[in-house]
């Protein structure tokens, strides 16, 4: 349309009529809106092991002073002036929660989803000096009951620490509790004498899951374990290797 076409009644009227409704709420404050999107993630912090607290802050348009929620996890709280929920990831499971924000104009609601994973709090092996042919096992223990699909592993480190064979402990047993097992079988050219290390990424190759279907942590509670399971000879001797 040129500058000198005829106005378009209609939509001269619609303009009008934004403008109007623009003019009416000028200055008027809104209740507010709850931000959120895609469930909420809550994972074992691996930068912290010794961290088993979570925080989520409820975010809203217009400047709530109020805050409330409702199906919180056990054990969390909420910090109503702020809209800090804080809580322990030693209970995993998918949450719903209902959430509130009020302002002086209204109270904005929304349902956000806290999805927290279940973590291995811990880990445990067989204890001794082996040799080619014996087996040894690894435990790692969650903070939930997990179910496992597939066959995943842990990874182990045989050797000297310069220069170490990865080596893989495959899981063999504990699907439905808050316990797995993986086992090793030494094989003929293993060698150990300072002892089997750990690596502390999660189990690969399988899934490993709590009731609700959240996968565990992709971590372990470790950084440097070191087995008190060393790999020697059948005659119970290190040799050394050229």
């Amino acid at each position: 349309m040129s500058l000198s076409s005829p106005p378009n009644r209609l939509g001269t009227a619609a303009l009008l009529l934004v403008l109007g409704l623009a003019e009416a709420n000028l200055g008027r404050a809104a209740a507010p809106v709850i931000v959120h999107g895609a469930p909420v993630e809550i994972l074992y912090n691996v930068s912290n092991p010794g961290d088993a607290q979570f925080g989520y802050r409820i975010v809203a348009t217009g400047s709530p002073t109020d805050f409330a929620a409702t199906g919180l996890p056990p054990d969390a709280t909420l910090d109503r002036a702020t809209g800090w929920i804080n809580g322990s990831r030693n209970h995993p499971g998918t949450y719903d929660v209902a959430v509130r924000a009020t302002n002086a104009d209204g109270t904005g609601t929304a349902i956000v989803r806290l999805a927290i994973h279940p973590t291995a709090t811990g880990v445990s092996s067989s204890s001794g000096r082996f040799h080619a042919g014996q087996t040894f096992t690894f435990t790692v223990r969650y903070n939930a009951p997990v179910t496992v699909s597939g066959t995943p592993h842990l990874t182990l480190a045989l050797g000297p620490i310069a220069a170490p064979e990865f080596k893989p402990a495959v899981y063999v047993s504990g699907s439905g509790s808050n316990e797995l097992v993986f086992e090793y079988a030494v094989a003929d050219d293993d060698l150990a004498p300072d002892g089997v290390r750990l690596l502390p990424s999660a189990p690969a190759g399988g899934a490993i899951c709590d009731a609700s279907g959240l996968a565990a942590s992709p971590s372990l509670p470790v950084r440097h374990f070191v087995s008190g399971i060393t790999i020697a000879t059948v005659d119970g001797v290190f040799p050394t290797r050229l």
